[in-house]
């Protein structure tokens, strides 16, 4: 891509290539910290766009247990990041201070996108909402376990028996919650 700043010399559109990821070449501010970040950043949204193009996206058949694992993901992001920061300022880094500000400002943001899932998450109650699912879930297993015990015959006590098996079961499998 040919530099979109105009030449002073000429009064036209200067003929040098531009930066890539950037719009203007060296001369014309493509030197500049701010620009050159940019233009890094550019590039590389470009490369993860054409990642992202070529492969295939599943659906999101539970959005509330999705949320759950993104803000997993961001803490720990977050984490990452601040003892990176924690690291850089405890070692008294001299003359990286543009190394520390990066950092700190990834920290920074990292934080920022913590609080917008957590925020979602709140407002959306899904602490509440999961244990519903998990309620729904476990209704309908004991609905068809008492479907089978009525197609079998079962007696009185067997069909005791297999209730609080069942129930046992399931308080296992759940982590020990009641089923």
């Amino acid at each position: 891509m040919k530099c979109t700043a105009t030449a002073k010399s000429t009064g036209e559109q200067c003929g040098r290539h531009a930066l890539a990821g950037a719009r203007v070449c060296k001369v014309h501010g493509g030197g500049a910290p701010q620009v050159r970040d940019a233009a890094a950043r550019a590039v590389l949204e470009q490369e993860a766009r054409q990642v992202w193009a070529a492969t295939t996206h599943a659906p999101v058949n539970d959005p509330l247990t999705e949320l759950a694992a993104l803000a997993g993901e961001v803490r720990e992001w977050k984490e990452l990041l601040k003892g990176m920061v924690g690291d850089l300022t405890s070692l008294g880094y001299r003359g990286m201070t543009e190394q520390i500000r990066h950092q700190v400002a990834l920290y920074s943001d990292a934080v920022k996108q913590l609080t917008v899932v957590l925020t979602a998450i709140a407002k959306l109650n899904i602490d509440s909402r999961l244990v519903a699912i998990g309620e729904q879930q476990t209704a309908l297993v004991l609905a068809a376990l008492e479907a089978g015990l009525d197609a079998a015959e079962v007696t009185d006590i067997a069909r005791h028996r297999a209730r609080s098996a069942t129930a046992r079961h399931l308080e296992l499998v759940m982590g020990g919650q009641p089923a």
